[in-house]
């Protein structure tokens, strides 16, 4: 999972000209669990992929969080002022960039090509449990964290690869006296190698 928070980090620190703090936890859980329910203002984004139109990645961001981000990368761009609307169009520039790479490292896993198609700002279905939260820190200030959820099919079709028909209803429940995994979007992470960079 180092990798994958490096990357963000570096891609990032290329944008914005700052190289943010970011460290990141499990949770299982609604939304709201994942610090990214109702009450706060969050930009979910839906990216699908090419090679199955149930494989998808949500990405969510609190308004604080978004805004910031790509405020740095605009004035870094050398903009005095942040144009309406401009600012998350810039953000959903820095997704497509960090999802573009996790497609990659999603198609060397599966061991086929695998690419992002069009994404749209969707959030996801209400019986979702499985997040990596991701807290983001700058120079100047901590921000809100972003929340992360693969869908169930993808979460699949990950797995697939690691187990054997025999292992697989074994590997669903827990055995008792067993501690069942805080996360299975996270084990699943750990097991796609993302790039250090993008």
């Amino acid at each position: 999972i180092e990798g994958w928070v490096d990357s963000f980090a570096d891609l990032l620190e290329t944008m914005t000209g700052q190289r943010p703090q970011l460290r990141w936890q499990p949770v299982t859980g609604s939304a709201a669990d994942a610090s990214a329910g109702p009450d706060r203002d969050v930009l979910w984004w839906e990216q699908p992929f090419q090679f199955n139109p149930q494989a998808l990645v949500w990405v969510g961001a609190p308004r604080e969080s978004w805004e910031h981000a790509a405020t740095l990368m605009l004035k870094a761009a050398g903009l005095e002022t942040v144009p309406e609307g401009e600012a998350q169009k810039t953000w959903q520039e820095i997704l497509s960039q960090w999802l573009s790479g996790l497609a990659r490292s999603i198609g060397a896993a599966l061991g086929q090509e695998v690419t992002c198609l069009a994404g749209t700002e969707h959030a996801p279905p209400t019986d979702q449990q499985e997040w990596a939260v991701v807290a983001i820190a700058f120079e100047d200030r901590a921000l809100p964290p972003l929340t992360v959820s693969f869908s169930m099919p993808l979460q699949a079709l990950l797995a697939a690869p690691q187990a054997t028909p025999a292992q697989e209803p074994k590997d669903l429940a827990a055995e008792p006296g067993q501690t069942a995994p805080s996360s299975r979007t996270m084990d699943l992470l750990l097991d796609v190698e993302l790039p250090v960079s993008i």
